[in-house]
């Protein structure tokens, strides 16, 4: 499963994506929700390790909130 992260907060509720082996997935991929502008949020992977990215910034369309 991989999640957002902010504010060392792990979203589970909302999952980026799930149903995946993690051991057999070289790449997967994600829709970027919709959330505020904000320079401190993360992607964490629960799996084998539970990896941590660095945290990044998504910036939100001026439309969408």
């Amino acid at each position: 499963m991989v999640v957002l992260r902010k504010a060392g907060l792990e979203d589970i509720e909302h999952p980026l994506a799930s149903g995946f082996n993690v051991m057999k997935s070289h790449s997967i991929s994600f829709k970027v929700p919709s959330v505020p502008t904000n320079n401190d949020y993360e992607i964490v992977l629960f799996g084998d390790s539970g990896n941590l990215s660095p945290a990044f910034t998504i910036e939100c369309d001026e439309q969408s909130g």
